[in-house]
């Protein structure tokens, strides 16, 4: 089923897929900010096992485009929690990529009895260790490469030919590694939106400017007492020490880490089955 909700006079586009199940639904909330959901259509192999719901969040994709003043953490928890409410989900599953990582942590910290397991997928959840890891990775690259973005770090001098070169280089080796895009992830791309992306993060990767500068809510991982999964891939921009880190946080006594050698940022494309059986050996344990 592929429908829209009608939240703060937008349009919120959504794909329930097996949601007449008695079973419960896994939610994905997709990254960016900005991004939208195409990218995570591989998600639709658990379907038969787990129903799943897609969405873009409005401003992104197939939703309608949003005042950026409602471009916010606080707007997209409320979008979140309208979406549960229309498709009359009692409790759900709820995976949150890279930016939809916080989202999820920022929804469970209001609507904790809402949610059964949490997976943190290549999260972002604070801004400044996603800036460090960015900062490690950046250092790990080739001479030129890495002078290259750390001199646009310094001077902000983001449209010089050589920087759009060095950018990428380094999507290639953190975000999506494999030769040939799949259909799912050109989708995604061509269809964000670069004003949520600036308006929250910034012009680049590699600094935050925008009202996401000092976010973090890695505290919370805290109060997160149900069981919670942390995945990335090997070269993602998420480092194992921060999941790590974010792991020792989380009072869960069931939590745990699943890293993918074959991949950066996309391990659900780039270690698809892989990844997929992990997901589902997550959600249907009793745990």
């Amino acid at each position: 089923m592929k429908d829209y909700l009608i939240y703060k006079g937008g349009k919120t586009w959504f794909e329930a897929v097996n949601l007449e199940s008695d079973k419960m639904p896994l939610i994905l909330a997709h990254g960016g900010p900005g991004f939208t959901s195409y990218y995570l259509e591989p998600f639709k192999e658990i379907s038969k096992e787990i129903p799943i719901v897609l969405y873009d969040q409005q401003g992104c994709g197939r939703s309608s485009k949003i005042d950026l003043k409602n471009a916010n953490i606080k707007f997209y928890v409320k979008e979140l929690e309208a979406l549960r409410k229309k498709l009359k989900i009692k409790k759900f599953y709820l995976l949150g990529h890279s930016w939809g990582a916080a989202l999820a942590l920022e929804y469970y910290k209001h609507y904790s009895k809402r949610v059964e397991k949490i997976i943190f997928a290549s999260p972002f959840i604070s801004s400044r260790y996603w800036q460090l890891d960015i900062l490690s990775n950046v250092k790990t690259l080739k001479n030129n490469v890495r002078d290259n973005i750390l001199n646009v770090i310094d001077n902000k001098d983001y449209y010089s030919a050589n920087f759009l070169e060095a950018v990428n280089s380094y999507n290639k080796n953190f975000i999506y590694r494999s030769e040939n895009k799949p259909f799912c992830l050109l989708e995604a791309e061509t269809n964000s939106s670069s004003d949520i992306y600036i308006h929250m993060w910034g012009l680049s990767e590699f600094i935050v400017n925008g009202t996401l500068k000092n976010f973090d809510n890695s505290k919370y991982l805290k109060k997160v007492k149900i069981p919670c999964l942390f995945t990335a891939g090997q070269y993602d921009e998420s480092s194992l020490e921060t999941l790590i880190y974010y792991k020792s946080l989380v009072k869960s006594k069931v939590k745990d880490i699943k890293i993918y050698e074959h991949s950066a940022h996309h391990p659900h494309i780039e270690d698809n089955k892989l990844y997929i059986n992990d997901i589902l050996s997550f959600l249907k344990s009793r745990s």
